[in-house]
């Protein structure tokens, strides 16, 4: 909770978030519950676990945000460090041997868009959240999808802005500047219209929501 509070990340778009404990008792415990209500063969597919059956110990002490189907379904896990990654982890890390088959976001997008309603698509969990709530703030009428990173991209995805208007809004790095113009040649002649632009203050759209609340 205090990772979301000090990124202004409102409690109600993060539902469905967790955070998994740090202390490798509480792992096991946790493991022990997942076999009980799901069953074996299920936990040792989910991703979370090591060859042994244990707990894999890499994902301890992260965040985890599950990303959705456009069904709702859970699809994907994304577990990020709280505070500095241990030495030789990265910061953020999936599912071992699997990619998402759908941006952060594309659940809602399809439940809650009118038929008006723009689609931006960034970078993240976090900054579709961000992204989201500057738009309330400001009184677009835009969603957010997030891509796992921009040189994850997928032209299969292009199809989440047929028919409506497009904004490109990726991180202001050297990968959101090299690959938002490829991206935007995919989305046209399925969006309306596109548009690529760059957060106005920081590196993404938290930057800018944190900004903004200050």
């Amino acid at each position: 909770m205090e990772y979301l509070r000090a990124r202004r990340i409102a409690h109600g778009a993060a539902l469905g978030w967790f955070a998994l404990p740090d202390e490798p008792h509480a792992l096991d415990g946790l493991r022990r519950a997942i076999v009980e209500a799901v069953g074996h063969d299920a936990w040792m597919h989910c991703g979370l676990a090591w060859p042994s059956g244990d707990f894999d110990p890499r994902w301890r002490g992260r965040l985890v945000v599950p990303w959705d189907a456009p069904n709702g379904a859970v699809d994907y896990l994304v577990g990020r460090a709280i505070g500095e990654p241990r030495a030789s982890e990265a910061r953020y890390m999936g599912l071992a041997r699997r990619r998402p088959h759908w941006p952060y976001g594309c659940a809602d997008l399809h439940e809650l868009a009118g038929p008006d309603t723009a689609v931006a698509f960034v970078e993240g969990s976090v900054d579709v959240v961000s992204f989201n709530a500057l738009c309330r703030k400001h009184g677009v009428d835009c969603l957010a999808v997030g891509l796992p990173g921009a040189d994850n991209w997928r032209d299969a995805w292009a199809t989440f802005a047929r028919g409506r208007m497009a904004v490109v809004a990726l991180d202001d790095d050297k990968a959101g500047v090299s690959h938002g113009p490829r991206i935007a040649l995919a989305l046209d002649g399925v969006a309306l219209d596109v548009t690529v632009r760059l957060p106005a203050r920081g590196k993404d759209w938290n930057d800018v929501l944190c900004t903004e609340a200050t």
